[in-house]
């Protein structure tokens, strides 16, 4: 048909008042041999590209995961064009109801595969002003990054190893780096490395223990510094003027 700015469309209404039923519009793929992952219908969006070729900019398409009588899979899948290449399937929601987004086999509730090894190739945060943004992603080499605005903020690497304003563990370069079973450091070329900080009252400021046991601190009294051990005769050294 033709609407009223005379452009083609398809109007499927329904006029039954109160009923359950809504218009449907149903694509059967009536196959004598189903199998599973057949693609059962698609709805494609066509339009000219600058040369006046009909193209194909993007679809959706139904497919059967699972055939088998009674435990029925099904999934839908989105597919778009883009630099000139044939339209392929750009994100998936299975019949489990997890989401894949370069992926065709999700295996969570959101799964998201870059198509290369980039910064840019998984989740993008940004600010209601579109100012700022914030972008997390997985590289080849089993590094999850964390970016602020494109400049890399924090990864946990391949190891487990935490490393903070740093790529790669080191005591040469600002940042911080907590290490899975071993040493950690805390850099800084032009103020104190780490900062703790006891409020209100005198008392311990940094506990040492050996298996799970107190062993000693370093605290406060007053304003002076004291060491102290937690041995048998429990001494220790207080620092005054």
């Amino acid at each position: 048909g033709t609407n009223v700015d005379n452009v083609s469309a398809v109007l499927i209404e329904g006029t039954n008042a109160g009923s359950a039923t809504t218009p449907d519009l149903s694509l059967y793929h009536n196959s004598s041999s189903p199998a599973d992952g057949d693609y059962v219908g698609a709805l494609w969006f066509y339009g000219n590209n600058s040369a006046a070729e009909q193209t194909a900019y993007a679809g959706i398409f139904g497919l059967s995961e699972d055939v088998t009588n009674a435990t029925e899979d099904g999934a839908i899948g989105f597919v778009t064009t883009r630099g000139g290449s044939v339209a392929t399937e750009a994100m998936r929601i299975d019949g489990s109801g997890n989401v894949g987004i370069g992926t065709d086999s999700p295996s969570s509730r959101l799964h998201v595969k870059p198509t290369v090894d980039s910064t840019n190739g998984g989740l993008r945060l940004e600010s209601a002003d579109g100012t700022q943004y914030a972008t997390i992603d997985m590289n080849n080499t089993g590094n999850l990054r964390f970016y602020q605005n494109g400049t890399p903020r924090m990864r946990i690497d391949s190891s487990g190893n935490l490393l903070v304003g740093q790529t790669a563990a080191s005591n040469t370069a600002n940042g911080t780096y907590i290490r899975t079973g071993d040493r950690s450091g805390f850099n800084n070329t032009s103020a104190a490395c780490v900062s703790f900080n006891r409020i209100t009252d005198d008392g311990d400021i940094v506990e040492f223990r050996k298996d799970g046991s107190t062993v000693g601190s370093i605290g406060n009294s007053g304003s002076y510094m004291f060491l102290a051990s937690q041995g048998p005769s429990a001494r220790g050294v207080k620092i005054t003027d």
